[in-house]
């Protein structure tokens, strides 16, 4: 059984045997561009073109493993609402909301699915205040507004005809 060696981050490692190759290429710590050799080979040689060296069809990038087994899902961040929300109803609850929706995308991408559904949660309920307090306002400034008009028009009709 012949050892084998392979270059990783430009570092020689081995002798290894062929299975333990084979083991780094499933689990994704041998890249197929990483370079191997072994007894009979000319030349080194990318781990992809040995055909003694099988890879997954599919190989996630080193480091990108799933921790604590998130659920592979997208998050609402509510981001859109929160500038609308800014905008037109309530400043403050719209920053806070703001504030919050950008949680979610930071938490996703540090891969705290936990975290990331919590920060949506807390950005849909400030988008809500804001939308009440903003809906609020508008009623009082509305009634504010058309009750002394309309106190004036009853003001200005005659009496008695």
């Amino acid at each position: 059984m012949a050892d084998w060696f392979y270059l990783k981050n430009g570092e020689q490692k081995g002798p290894v045997p062929k299975e333990f190759i084979q083991g780094l290429a499933q689990s994704g710590q041998l890249q197929r561009t990483d370079l191997v050799w072994t007894e009979g080979m000319k030349d080194w040689l990318a781990a992809e073109t040995v055909p003694d060296i099988p890879f997954p069809r599919f190989t996630p990038p080193p480091g990108s493993a799933i921790p604590g087994g998130a659920p592979a899902q997208s998050v609402s961040n509510y981001l859109v609402w929160s500038i609308l929300t800014t905008v037109f109803c309530c400043l403050p609850s719209g920053i806070a909301a703001i504030i919050y929706s950008s949680k979610v995308n930071t938490a996703l991408a540090l891969g705290d699915y936990s975290a990331a559904l919590e920060a949506s949660k807390k950005a849909k309920m400030w988008n809500i205040i804001g939308l009440c307090v903003g809906l609020v306002t508008t009623l009082i400034y509305g009634l504010m507004s058309i009750v002394p008009m309309i106190m004036a028009a009853m003001k200005a009709m005659p009496m008695g005809q």
